[in-house]
């Protein structure tokens, strides 16, 4: 990667597009924020699921999107798949996001 954001090349440019796709869709976000704030360090798809009264079929796919960006790590406990999150840059991505939006809230431009 590059060191600083003016010699970016179009690849890294690409990769970072896709990368902030994921949080681009607001289950994904509510997923993750769930598993940021889970007492446990991890939670499986049922439990996911029932708490945000989805399917577990559409959490599922949401989970392997966040899952193949390297967000959410997965473990398997017996016959059970447990998530949670696979860093604290996720926590400081979303913190970032959640700032700026307030600190513009105002804003009427």
């Amino acid at each position: 990667m590059s060191q600083t954001l003016q010699h970016v090349s179009s690849r890294e440019l690409e990769d970072l597009a896709r990368f902030f796709w994921v949080f681009s869709d607001p289950t994904r976000l509510r997923i993750i924020i769930l598993l940021l704030s889970t007492e446990q360090d991890s939670c499986c798809v049922n439990k996911i699921a029932k708490t945000l009264d989805m399917n577990q079929p559409a959490v599922s796919q949401h989970l392997r999107i966040l899952k193949n960006a390297h967000l959410v790590k997965v473990e398997r406990e017996r016959q059970f798949y447990r998530y949670s999150i696979n860093d604290e840059h996720v926590k400081d991505i979303l913190t970032v996001g959640m700032n700026h939006i307030f600190e513009n809230k105002g804003d009427t431009k």
